[in-house]
């Protein structure tokens, strides 16, 4: 009897251990989360940043290998618990009939007070038990989906900075390419305008030269005689 006394004790404790267990882990993944949002928002130092979100990354990868290291040891304690009450309340209840449809004595009156009272204490504590766990578990899903919410803002902010500095590099890039086309047009204009010059020039010079050679060619020579 103390052996299977001291078998609830210890599977209430262990109950009671998951219970803070998950309950840790939820407030690891609340602090992994406003660790995020404060070094998505204060981030300057590009590679700090990166830096950081690395290590973030290897927290929150910790915080999910140790929720499935919590469900692989409390997985079959919490299904025993579940099991159990639901079991037990039965029972309780076909025990209830019995005492009720057979006639007890006024002796064991106190003692039949004393066992309802001791099954109800049992019944509401394992209840209990049960719904502290599904609103953590719930609270659990709820905190997982939040930094999933958290992780895609970050991932959508990467890419709308991303989208911007692209656009900014190309407004500059075609601000660039438009000053060199217009350097090039200055400089072809300025070398035709040199060549066509240079042309010019020599289109004088050589009108000039027959113009000289013709004048030469006109100009009156003296008959000096045979003798000359």
């Amino acid at each position: 009897m103390i052996f299977i006394a001291l078998s609830f004790i210890a599977f209430d404790v262990q109950i009671t251990v998951s219970i803070q267990l998950i309950h840790l882990i939820r407030e690891g993944v609340l602090t992994w989360i406003s660790e995020v949002k404060y070094h998505s928002q204060n981030g300057h130092e590009e590679g700090k940043y990166n830096d950081r979100m690395k290590i973030m990354f290897e927290i929150y990868v910790d915080l999910l290998g140790a929720f499935e290291l919590f469900k692989r040891v409390y997985q079959f304690m919490h299904f025993f618990l579940i099991a159990d009450g639901y079991i037990f309340s039965l029972f309780y209840v076909q025990e209830m009939i019995e005492v009720f449809k057979y006639h007890i004595r006024d002796d064991d009156q106190f003692h039949m007070m004393q066992l309802q009272a001791t099954i109800n204490f049992w019944i509401m504590r394992r209840t209990l038990f049960m719904v502290l766990l599904c609103l953590l578990c719930e609270k659990f899903y709820m905190t997982i989906s939040e930094a999933d919410a958290t992780c895609c803002n970050l991932l959508k902010s990467f890419e709308d900075s991303g989208e911007i500095l692209f656009s900014e590099l190309l407004t500059n890039f075609m601000v660039v390419t438009g000053i060199i086309k217009d350097m090039m047009h200055f400089i072809l204009h300025s070398v035709f305008c040199e060549k066509f010059y240079i042309a010019v020039e020599k289109a004088e010079t050589a009108c000039v030269k027959k113009i000289m050679n013709v004048d030469c060619s006109c100009k009156y020579t003296p008959n000096r005689g045979p003798f000359f």
